[in-house]
């Protein structure tokens, strides 16, 4: 039988959960009495009460003004309201605005520069509405605001799915991990067993005495436990002198010795040393027997099986680990060869994981170089089908594509177009090359000493478009790792 509550009622029961919490209890007892029932409270019923959430109807903005300038603004795309913290601020747009040219225009470079330009705050800056209100917004068309939306997006949903396929690439090497050796806890396979103490010699870092500045003017890397976010490393944010290596705990770390952070929540945080470097007392590090084991091996078995092991030797209480109790973890054993098999394996995986963050990178940069252009009015999409100007793959080309250029620079000058085609056809007519090679023979041509780099530039752009003499397409090259250019026949 359905248990049915008044607003009052459910308040009291709110209460009583907030008290129990509070005090260290479960905060499900209160509830385990109630059935669900026949009819759920709307958004705004339960608001009206709480008084600590604000209302977001359809199509509704809501923005953080503390955060906007790290991107925290979005409109609501429901059916149905939410309710949010009144932190937040809440407002609509205009009917001659879209929602989806506002946003992307205010996440642009153009729209975050004007955000950054107008936030407020000695401790913590922020904008506020009145503040959002004077920010400046170019309003074309309705259809011409969709055009560019709809431009910006699809770009947006190549970077996603860029980014979704490095995250499948991760889950593919666990998945990997677990066909070849099980589970490393349970170890169903059988394996033998080793404690981390009789893989390497353990040892910690140190921190150079903050009171001599000097000794943070190097060039040796100085990590701290926080940096260990990726499987390799070599880069830290601050850098220390060879005099504080010899007068602290922070010793140069062998390349391809294996980091475990000890304190708090960076407790078993790990990577991998690409080159020398020193450490704060954070970390445990070791260069493992060659013999005995693979150091990706157990760089992943620590990752995957990191929570158990920090609840085996720490504790429930105790926050820290220290380098015992790193020395204590016991791994399985499995073959050398099967160890190696697998760490030849995510080698192969972190290149084309670094293949696709590298062009990411370039795809973000490409977002950021239109959005600049298409806000400031330098192309005109009008007579543009959005579907031709983001090719499906690499390297596809749409000679019909018909761009407007606005702007004077980007007419196209026939000396320096003649010479394009010209050291095209002489140099790289029948082989791929990079815009670095074109851009240097072409500029070996002209008269100038200044390096012509925007106009050839937008020479070669007409060229990918089909719009000038020769015709150039342009594919990802597997084995340089480079984007490369090649004459269209």
């Amino acid at each position: 039988m359905v248990t049915s509550l008044s607003l009052d009622e459910f308040r009291v029961i709110i209460e009583d959960c907030l008290n129990n919490i509070l005090k260290g209890s479960n905060f499900n007892s209160s509830f385990s009495q109630f059935e669900p029932p026949d009819k759920l409270l709307t958004v705004k019923e339960a608001a009206s009460f709480l008084s600590i959430t604000v209302i977001v109807r359809p199509n509704q903005f809501a923005y953080n003004p503390s955060r906007i300038n790290v991107g925290s603004i979005d409109y609501l795309r429901t059916d149905f309201e939410v309710a949010i913290s009144p932190l937040y601020i809440v407002f609509e747009c205009k009917n001659n605005l879209r929602n989806d040219y506002l946003l992307r225009y205010l996440k642009s470079p153009i729209g975050n520069d004007q955000i950054r330009n107008k936030t407020r705050g000695a401790v913590r800056e922020n904008l506020s509405y009145n503040s959002l209100l004077e920010i400046n917004i170019p309003i074309p068309s309705i259809q011409e605001q969709g055009k560019i939306a709809k431009l910006l997006t699809k770009i947006e949903e190549i970077i996603t799915k860029r980014e979704e396929s490095i995250g499948l690439l991760d889950e593919i090497l666990i998945s990997r991990f677990n066909r070849m050796f099980g589970d490393p806890i349970r170890n169903q396979k059988g394996f033998n067993k080793m404690q981390l103490g009789n893989l390497g010699d353990w040892k910690s870092g140190g921190t150079p005495s903050r009171s001599n500045e000097e000794y943070f003017t190097g060039d040796i890397p100085w990590l701290t436990s926080g940096e260990l976010q990726d499987i390799y490393i070599n880069e830290s944010k601050e850098k220390i002198t060879f005099e504080a290596v010899k007068n602290s705990g922070a010793k140069l770390i062998e390349e391809g010795s294996l980091l475990l952070g000890m304190y708090d929540t960076a407790a078993l945080k790990s990577s991998i040393t690409k080159g020398k470097v020193t450490c704060n007392q954070a970390i445990a590090y070791a260069k493992l027997n060659r013999k005995l084991c693979n150091t990706i091996f157990i760089y992943f078995l620590i990752q995957i099986g990191k929570e158990y092991f920090k609840r085996q030797q720490r504790g429930a209480r105790q926050q820290n680990m220290n380098i015992s109790m790193i020395k204590n973890i016991e791994v399985i054993q499995p073959p050398i060869e099967l160890q190696d098999e697998f760490g030849e394996i995510v080698k192969k995986v972190i290149e084309i994981k670094n293949s696709h963050s590298a062009n990411i990178y370039e795809i973000r940069k490409l977002y950021s170089a239109v959005s600049s252009l298409v806000f400031n009015g330098s192309i005109d999409l009008g007579n543009i089908h959005i579907e031709n100007v983001i090719p499906k793959a690499i390297g596809g080309t749409n000679s019909e594509q018909n761009i407007k250029i606005r702007s004077e620079n980007t007419k196209i000058n026939n000396s320096l177009n003649d010479i394009l085609n010209n050291v095209v056809i002489k140099y790289f007519k029948n082989k791929a090359f990079s815009y670095e090679e074109l851009a240097e023979k072409i500029q070996a041509h002209l008269e100038e000493e200044e390096y012509q780099y925007d106009k050839i530039r937008l020479h070669l752009f007409a060229s990918l478009r089909g719009l000038g003499n020769i015709k150039l397409g342009q594919f990802y090259n597997e084995e340089k790792k480079i984007i490369q250019l090649q004459v269209i026949k």
